[in-house]
């Protein structure tokens, strides 16, 4: 179970822990100071554009300084200097593969991720299942690095090279120097990718899976706890998986090794490493896994379960398909609930004794061949009568996991796809009953069947990709609408509205990638961009001494992030009431009393809030009851029949008087003409926005306008 005690003194004392004599430490007053080889894209590099640090570590570790409170000043230098700097305390973090001889020297964080190293070699050359194949082999890997260290103390007897970098150790290979490159996964991909490598190819399956974590200097402890914590916080609202989404997974691996014997050593290293810092390093480096039934062959049989893998389980389902005339029957796949979350708070005796009674449960139940495809996914044919089978299955009530002396009852969530009347597909076949399993597995039911509805939109998932590109790129440019006062008869301020501008689409309707950003878990990245945008425009108003004021949109999943609040309430404390937040009702439906208190302080901190598409929601009372509202802005739907509805009339008028009677601003959204603006005013409406005033415009021209407006 991974607890944390949270940061109980302050975290100003974070940069004055010294070493009692030691005269390199930093500097008491000033950042944390975060440093890293010269070049390790994608977790960090320098862009050689824009000069500015870019890579998950970099993006992880601002949100963890902006999370705990404290400024980091970046350096990067070359590896051996990098770890000489941390070991004497002129710098105080530096990222690194977790080892049992850096566990000595420094502290490290709670693990960011687990990482794999890959051989890449040329597509035509031997591929290799692990390390010890490699013997007579010559093999480049940067110096000082673990994959090097790694072959060393493993006694590899294989002619080893050392270069200077990752890349280097690709291009030995290219250039005949070398026979394969050992280096992290992501890197390796990366390096392809951007260097034009694509006569490599990765020939192993994923060996050296090893703990990525911040190291610390030892003599801050205070800081070490501090990082932690904010671990901890960020990724319980997804912050560290959607930094991960956005610079890692363009480079995740391509399925170029079909085996998959070395797949689940991926769910067990994590568990391994998350283990390390407890109880030590000798399980993980010494334990061998069982060896499977004598029935099938070892190389069919994936070593925990003692099932059929991938391979040889899809074989024998064509080969029993294919005797066959009749196609009735399913493909079920079948999950343990929350298996990620029980390999984190069980040892792996525990996980692979569950892994282990679930596999002999099933054996019971399916009477065709079963395998274990992939970490978590059984799977078996059922010939006929497969609802019976899917009964059974759920009646599955013995499972269970004893941690901390604590029985915790197991279920098993299934998908089905059925298989066709003729010549069925079964990769097909596969996919479908992955995509149900999937479905199940997010909606908490215990069985879903495929339907042609589950199906993505193969536009939206493309829409995604792009979107995860402009993200990273910056692509997005943001318009700003001009907010006008009844009272003053001038622009008074603007909202600042997002747009894209896709390079083969053209123009994407904001409420479309917006949906596919929450869907996707990128809105968090939007919104941090936003709060930077916003920031830059205040600042270039004040000096351009134009006093308007700036509302911004954001999503209600930020408004319940305590990371982003305190991001707000940093960013504009030098502008207090000139930035107003607008909050959509319609989307206001969960983490309440979280928003209601995030709000107050908010409005503490003299940000504004304001209650957007009043009216069009179930909750618009109970809203202005429960948070600190000063506007509320009129849905358009209300507005634009003024001049012909009556009832439109009664409603808008009781809206404006509600907000009067709680001293809220009142604004007016879709004002399209002059008979419209004139009657707002002779309702007592305090701003007007619409097309009737000024469309969305850059924000030069919007400056013009407004500019003009005041004259």
């Amino acid at each position: 179970m991974i607890l944390r005690v949270a940061v109980a003194t302050g975290l100003w004392l974070l940069s004055a822990i010294v070493m009692a004599g030691q005269a390199d430490s930093p500097d008491a007053d000033g950042p944390v100071v975060f440093q890293g080889a010269t070049y390790y894209a994608p977790f960090y590099a320098i862009d050689s554009e824009t000069g500015d640090y870019a890579g998950f570590d970099i993006a992880l570790f601002e949100a963890i300084a902006g999370t705990a409170g404290f400024e980091v000043a970046y350096r990067f230098d070359d590896w051996d200097t990098v770890q000489h700097n941390l070991t004497t305390g002129r710098v105080d973090v530096v990222p690194m593969f977790v080892s049992p001889e850096r566990a000595e020297r420094y502290s490290f964080t709670d693990p960011i991720l687990i990482e794999n190293h890959l051989l890449f070699g040329y597509q035509d050359a031997a591929s290799h299942r692990n390390l010890k194949s490699l013997a007579g082999y010559r093999i480049a890997a940067e110096g000082g690095a673990y994959a090097l260290q790694e072959l060393q103390r493993r006694n590899i007897d294989a002619t080893l090279i050392k270069t200077n970098s990752e890349a280097e150790a690709l291009q030995r290979v290219v250039r005949g120097e070398a026979d394969y490159a050992l280096v992290p996964t992501h890197i390796g991909y990366y390096s392809l990718e951007k260097q034009g490598l694509h006569q490599l190819s990765a020939l192993s399956p994923p060996v050296l899976p090893v703990a990525y974590a911040y190291a610390v200097h030892p003599g801050q402890p205070e800081l070490l706890e501090a990082i932690n914590a904010a671990l901890i916080q960020l990724q319980r609202q997804g912050v560290r998986r959607e930094l991960q989404e956005q610079w890692l997974a363009p480079y995740d691996p391509e399925n170029v090794y079909e085996s998959g014997s070395y797949w689940w050593l991926i769910g067990v290293g994590l568990l391994v490493v998350a283990l390390v810092i407890a109880i030590g390093w000798y399980r993980y480096r010494t334990w061998q896994p069982a060896a499977p039934p004598a029935s099938a062959p070892a190389a069919d049989t994936e070593p925990v379960t003692g099932l059929l893998q991938k391979a040889p389980f899809m074989a024998q389902v064509q080969a029993q398909l294919a005797g066959r005339t009749s196609r009735d029957g399913a493909l079920i796949l079948v999950a343990i609930d929350d298996y990620a979350y029980l390999q984190h708070i069980a040892d792996d005796e525990t996980n692979r004794a569950l892994l282990q009674r679930t596999a002999e449960r099933l054996q019971r139940i399916l009477p065709g061949p079963i395998g274990y495809l992939d970490l978590n996914q059984f799977a078996g044919l059922v010939d006929s009568d497969h609802e019976t089978v899917i009964r059974r299955i759920g009646a599955i009530n013995d499972l269970v996991v004893e941690v901390y002396g604590q029985r915790l009852p197991v279920e098993l969530t299934m998908g089905v796809a059925l298989l066709s009347g003729t010549a069925d597909d079964i990769t097909e076949t596969l996919r479908r009953a992955r995509l149900a399993l999937h479905d199940a597995l997010q909606q908490r039911v215990p069985c879903q069947r495929y339907a042609a509805a589950l199906e993505p939109d193969v536009e939206d998932l493309a829409l995604v990709n792009d979107l995860k590109q402009a993200l990273t790129a910056r692509q997005l440019t943001w318009y700003f609408q001009a907010q006008f006062s009844l009272d003053e008869q001038r622009v008074t301020g603007a909202e600042m509205l997002i747009r894209w501008q896709h390079p083969r689409r053209g123009w994407i309707s904001p409420e479309r990638f917006i949906r596919l950003a929450e869907q996707h878990r990128l809105i968090n990245i939007i919104t941090r961009q936003l709060i930077g945008k916003a920031e830059q425009v205040l600042r270039h108003w004040r000096e351009l001494h134009y006093d308007g004021r700036l509302s911004i949109n954001v999503s209600a999943r930020d408004l319940a992030d305590d990371a982003i609040i305190e991001m707000l309430v940093e960013t504009f404390k030098p502008f207090t009431g000139l930035l107003t937040i607008e909050i959509t009702e319609t989307a206001l439906m969960q983490d309440i009393e979280t928003i209601a208190a995030n709000l107050r302080r908010l409005s503490a901190a003299g940000i504004r809030i304001s209650l957007d598409d009043y009216g069009t929601g179930y909750s618009s009372l109970n809203y202005l009851k429960l948070f600190p509202i000063n506007e509320i802005k009129i849905d358009r739907d209300f507005i634009r029949h003024l001049e012909t509805s009556d009832r439109d009339n009664k409603l808008t008028q009781a809206s404006i008087q509600l907000a009067h009677e709680l001293n809220a601003l009142i604004v007016a959204e879709g004002v399209e003409s002059q008979p419209i603006m004139d009657r707002l005013m002779e309702l007592g409406c305090d701003v007007v926005q619409g097309y009737g005033i000024a469309r969305p415009l850059p924000e030069s021209e919007f400056l013009e306008f407004a500019r003009k407006d005041r004259n």
